[in-house]
């Protein structure tokens, strides 16, 4: 396939605020133009009325949003088209206790992007890919594969939170990707856990800010959705502010580091 948008296929609910935001930026961040929108498989089925797709997007609200056959159906009929299937916050236990669609399809919709850009370079050739079949121990494989790792790089961090497991995992991976933790206000990324949100912090979190001269600031939550825009901005910072799951933050400790604007410096041997 040459290097034009794919065929797309977005099948869906637009409707809530992260699936609206998803799908405002496919055309901005990967330039895919969905050619066929629909809310459910068999109105998907029949607009293509046999024709295949290269790409079908998924925006998963609930559970039960797609029923088991529709899902078996789309499937079969184009078993060969790369599928992604987005999920909301309500579908995190999805994989755990119902199987639905296959593992190596789903991804949080905070880690959309990522998986998009992923697709987009194999329907360009640009690689392989997962087919839909595949184990738990493939895919672990291939996102260790598909993350960066940087090599002999030094920037600093620091975290802030009441949570002692939680920042120490973050800084253990951190560490192994090249970071030194640094006091305030020496650190490029700051990593704060906002972890209950209450409106009422939104000065001190100001205040913390003020300290500091990172690069980028990273509010870290569980509940990234519920977190307004208006209330981000209310926070009196001069410095980049992005939210970010933080389980997916802790899975994914690479992309924090990408957040930083410029590279860092060598570690000296």
């Amino acid at each position: 396939m040459t290097n034009t948008s794919p065929r797309t296929v977005l099948l869906g609910r637009v409707a809530s605020t992260w699936a609206t935001r998803l799908a405002d930026q496919l055309g901005p961040l990967h330039g895919i133009h969905p050619e066929w929108l629909a809310e459910t498989v068999s109105a998907a089925l029949q607009q293509l009325d046999g024709d295949v797709p290269d790409l079908v997007i998924v925006l998963q609200d609930t559970p039960d949003q797609f029923p088991p056959q529709d899902i078996r159906q789309l499937l079969s009929t184009w078993p060969l088209t790369r599928l992604v299937v987005c999920y909301g916050p309500w579908c995190r236990g999805d994989g755990r206790n119902r199987d639905n669609w296959p593992l190596a399809v789903r991804v949080p919709h905070t880690a959309a992007a990522s998986r998009l850009e992923s697709e987009c370079r194999v329907l360009n050739g640009g690689d392989t890919g997962l087919p839909w079949t595949a184990a738990r121990t493939e895919i672990a494989a291939s996102q260790y594969r598909a993350r960066n790792h940087p090599a002999n790089t030094v920037f600093r961090f620091h975290i802030i939170s009441p949570d002692t497991a939680l920042s120490g995992t973050l800084g253990d991976q951190l560490a192994c990707l090249g970071g030194v933790s640094a006091t305030l206000p020496n650190a490029d990324l700051l990593l704060v856990d906002i972890d209950p949100w209450e409106a009422g912090r939104i000065s001190d979190y100001g205040a913390v800010l003020k300290r500091a001269s990172a690069q980028v600031t990273v509010l870290l939550t569980n509940l990234p959705d519920n977190l307004s825009t208006a209330s981000v901005e209310q926070i009196a910072s001069r410095l980049p502010i992005v939210v970010r799951d933080k389980l997916e933050a802790a899975a994914r400790p690479d992309e924090l580091v990408g957040l930083l604007d410029t590279p860092p410096a060598r570690r000296s041997a």
